[in-house]
């Protein structure tokens, strides 16, 4: 929109802009790889990743995202005093060292324990998983989707093939350097009412 309209807002601004329309929209507009801080409009890029193939498991039943930010501020504060095993700073320095395996260990949901405990059958899945081998099996957001992290490409198809009696629907998917982006926009010259058409081609950075 940016750029359709012409607007001439520089990242910061549109960022500004991201954060009261929601608190992961800043990170989408920059892409990449990025530590985000405050409520994720404080970005600091980082090294690629390499990437990563991801097979999503999502149930046939929904969570409630409110109940579950709700159940989890009235329990972290007695969990305040626990280190979990997965944290930020292993992350970053997996990342920094180019090492993925550290990465992969390091990664982790902190709403995850909140949300098994509503949902018991999301903790289930992840169960499963982690007894098929993969590299590791975790929530995504508040649940009730769950990502399995694996080897390559063959093993994400494999693992989706093995679990084909789940009851949900099963993606492969993969992480990305970048999102998509408006690469060229040509106007067609006709009208749609009283606003022109324009074509869009839309790729990758």
């Amino acid at each position: 929109l940016n750029v359709l309209w012409n607007t001439g807002l520089n990242d910061n601004e549109l960022r500004q802009i991201g954060k009261n329309i929601g608190a992961d929209v800043p990170f989408c507009l920059m892409g990449g790889t990025a530590l985000a801080e405050g409520i994720g409009e404080i970005l600091t890029p980082l090294k690629p990743l390499p990437r990563m193939y991801l097979v999503l498991f999502k149930p046939e039943f929904g969570v409630s995202t409110a109940d579950v930010y709700r159940a989890h501020d009235r329990t972290q504060a007695s969990l305040a005093h626990e280190v979990p095993k997965e944290s930020t700073p292993a992350v970053l320095s997996g990342i920094d060292n180019g090492d993925l395996d550290n990465v992969i260990a390091g990664i982790g949901n902190m709403l995850q324990n909140t949300t098994t405990v509503l949902y018991p059958e999301v903790q289930k899945i992840i169960d499963r998983l982690v007894d098929r081998g993969v590299k590791k099996a975790l929530m995504c957001g508040s649940g009730p989707t769950v990502c399995a992290i694996v080897s390559d490409q063959e093993a994400a198809k494999k693992l989706k093939a093995e679990c084909s009696g789940f009851s949900g629907k099963i993606y492969i998917g993969h992480t990305v350097l970048n999102g998509n982006f408006l690469l060229e926009l040509r106007k067609r010259g006709e009208k749609v009412g009283r606003k022109k058409a324009y074509t869009y081609t839309i790729g990758k950075r």
